[in-house]
């Protein structure tokens, strides 16, 4: 077995001087602070390697500390990213192990940082999310957060790390060892481990709406039929609704399909004037298109 000195181990602790005990690197392990203990907590990650004896049911072993490294945070896996709407991208990973052991003085930080690209491509990939990130939010203990306040209608670079908190030092991961990336994901190249991931809007583009029936080819009167255009990302079906003469506005369509597609509807071409508009519905109520569509049916036969 090889030698373990007390003393180096109470030193990685940030006991650098007086008298050690093997009972002080141990007790209050993880809810200890520096100023009042003069030891920084035990790293739980060495804990669940094997490498520091645990304080939630200690042994006081001195062999337990053999190959102890305070500042060895270990990374976690399965990061996957997926747009949701309005600057916000959703993340999904999984904590490396030993997290759970202390979860109070432990943390996984999102980071997100705009690309300035429209599209994953060389450039966008190259991001580093940790070098002057736009959004920091912390995701807690779980496996899935969001990582909000991104530039909607571009590319993110987002990544996630783990953090330690020893009562004077929050250690964390490098950025090329941050969490690693799930399989089908578009891994980032540059010098930070993460995701690359296109930003949806929290609302769609313009509606373009259109007359489908040759005004000279029906009467006054007459019912024509209407092309309503619709240009939706992501994956979120939406909701269409219409205002006839400035009156109330109606439901059209409760689950538009996703992506682009055109409704056609039939109106009567006898003077009333039609607005159009379109919102996902995972989005607030309030942000429809950016431009609603208007028309009034025509016929030109008498």
């Amino acid at each position: 077995m090889a030698e373990v000195s007390l003393v180096a181990v109470a030193a990685q602790l940030g006991k650098a001087s007086g008298e050690v005990s093997l009972e002080d690197l141990v007790d209050s392990g993880y809810t200890r602070t520096f100023g009042v203990s003069g030891y920084l907590r035990v790293n739980p990650f060495e804990v669940e390697a094997g490498q520091a004896d645990d304080p939630a049911s200690p042994s006081y072993n001195l062999a337990d500390w053999d190959g102890y490294d305070h500042d060895d945070i270990p990374e976690g896996d399965d990061l996957a990213a997926s747009s949701g709407y309005g600057g916000d991208v959703d993340v999904t990973f999984t904590a490396p192990a030993g997290y759970s052991r202390a979860t109070a003085i432990l943390n996984q930080e999102g980071y997100g940082k705009d690309t300035g690209e429209t599209t994953i491509n060389a450039t966008a990939l190259a991001v580093n999310p940790f070098d002057t990130p736009d959004t920091t939010p912390a995701l807690g203990d779980g496996s899935s957060g969001t990582i909000s306040g991104l530039t909607e209608g571009e590319v993110a670079a987002v990544g996630v790390k783990v953090e330690f908190d020893d009562s004077v030092t929050v250690h964390t991961n490098a950025d090329s060892v941050a969490y690693d990336t799930a399989v089908g994901q578009d891994p980032l190249t540059g010098a930070g481990r993460g995701v690359a991931i296109e930003v949806f809007p929290g609302n769609p583009g313009p509606l373009s709406v259109t007359q489908a029936t040759d005004s000279t080819t029906c009467s006054v009167g007459d019912p024509v039929d209407i092309d309503i255009d619709c240009d939706m990302q992501g994956t979120s079906t939406g909701r269409l609704e219409q205002q006839k003469d400035g009156g109330s506005w109606t439901l059209v369509d409760a689950s538009v399909t996703a992506g682009s597609s055109t409704i056609t509807v039939s109106r009567d071409s006898d003077g009333s004037y039609y607005k159009f508009r379109l919102r996902y519905n995972d989005v607030s109520p309030d942000d429809w298109a950016t431009q609603a569509g208007t028309i009034t049916p025509t016929c030109d036969l008498l």
